[in-house]
């Protein structure tokens, strides 16, 4: 399937590029005014020039036929029916990623949600997403205060914390703390267990096994401490790097890479007409199918932060049994790769957009389709970085795979 995906996009481009562009022909400087430029095959007939010096109509060339207007008629019908599921889903997406502002009571957000419906700048895109102007996806756990920054010196903005996210952050840090005296009650017991088989054992193999369960033990606790000393350490590597690259985009005096899309998409419908409209309904649903994906990305990712922070020191209690088997702590290197990675995959897209996305501010203007491939082309960068680190999901297919190389193996 993803074999097939490439060539029927560009089957799609040279489609849209067939159908959707015209013609332009140089107009001759030797011609008096009033002479058509062309006769629609890029050339100027006798008859016309002679018709343009009596004052004559000019003929722009061949007319639709009538089943050609009635195709373009329906479907520009059927698009314009079927735009309405988008919109109302870019309105939700863009209901739940606004920002809250100070004092602002239920009258006055739903006058202002719309209000903003007429300006695209407050429509949720990637470009807010990735570079953490969006308060619904800010995952720093040790911010709970009504505001953060983003940004440093004269690009420095401040933004408001939505209720949920603090909320949801309170939440994590109530619980991470129970989870932490559990982890130490538990290791208690361990260390116990430790001391009394230690204290059994006539064997030096025996006991040598279990002094070294007892270092194991003795960094699992060490690592316990730890934890949201680390935590903090990564989240504040991420913070800096997002704020170097909002710099750097703020810098740029460039429009909105989206929002260029977007006002070729909205103009393209409003004032075309036929299967031009349907064209451009398609890159709409598209466009709407990529912001939708990237919303529930993020959601995803706020969600697998706190779940992380929650757990982790839980996978202290395992420390010293995994260090015991091959001296290696698999429970606390997936957990550490795992919440790099959601550390991190912000500032690697909010990179891959700045270099590859910003940059193509023409090609939206010109081709709005091969531009939503550069948008689209971002959600891969986290399978790659995945597979660089050797992080791989549990799934049901994998798990299929493993039980038939069982019985295979049987």
């Amino acid at each position: 399937m993803k074999k097939k995906l490439l060539p029927m996009l560009l089957l799609v481009v040279i489609v849209f590029n067939f159908i959707c562009t015209s013609p332009v022909y140089a107009e001759p400087d030797d011609l008096p005014s009033g002479i058509p430029e062309s006769n629609g095959e890029g050339t100027l007939t006798e008859d016309q020039v002679d018709g343009a010096m009596n004052g004559e109509p000019a003929s722009n060339g061949s007319q639709p036929s009538l089943g050609s207007t009635l195709l373009g008629t329906i479907f520009q019908v059927i698009a314009l029916m079927l735009n309405s599921f988008p919109m109302t889903i870019q309105a939700f997406t863009t209901q739940l990623a606004k920002n809250p502002t100070d004092e602002e009571n239920p009258l006055k957000a739903a006058m202002n949600f719309v209000m903003d419906l007429g300006d695209l700048s407050t429509y949720f895109t990637i470009e807010r997403t990735v570079f953490n102007e969006v308060a619904l996806f800010n995952i720093d756990i040790f911010n709970q205060d009504d505001t953060y920054t983003i940004g440093t010196g004269d690009s420095e903005t401040t933004i408001q914390q939505v209720s949920t996210i603090k909320d949801l952050k309170l939440s994590t840090a109530k619980w991470f703390y129970t989870c932490r005296l559990l982890a130490m009650m538990i290791n208690l017991v361990v260390l116990i267990y430790i001391g009394i088989r230690m204290a059994l054992s006539t064997i030096a193999s025996e006991e040598a096994r279990y002094k070294k369960m007892l270092m194991s033990w003795l960094e699992s606790m060490i690592v316990l401490f730890l934890l949201h000393y680390i935590m903090a350490i990564v989240i504040q590597l991420g913070n800096i790097a997002m704020n170097i690259l909002y710099n750097l985009r703020e810098g740029m005096t460039v429009e909105g890479f989206e929002t260029i899309i977007m006002k070729k998409i909205y103009s393209a419908i409003a004032e075309q007409s036929g299967m031009q409209v349907f064209l451009y309904s398609v890159f709409f649903w598209f466009l709407t199918f990529i912001h939708v994906k990237f919303f529930l990305t993020y959601l995803k990712r706020v969600l697998s932060v706190m779940f992380l922070t929650i757990i982790a020191p839980l996978i202290t209690i395992t420390y010293p049994i995994d260090k015991l088997g091959d001296n290696k702590a698999q429970a606390f290197e997936n957990w550490l790769k795992e919440y790099l990675i959601n550390i991190a995959i912000q500032p690697i897209h909010a990179a891959i957009y700045l270099v590859f996305v910003f940059t193509a501010g023409e090609i939206a203007e010109t081709a709005p389709f091969v531009a939503m491939i550069f948008l689209l082309s971002l959600g891969t960068i986290e399978k790659i970085v995945r597979n660089i680190f050797k992080i791989d999901s549990v799934s049901v297919q994998n798990f299929d795979e493993e039980l038939k190389k069982g019985k295979k193996g049987k």
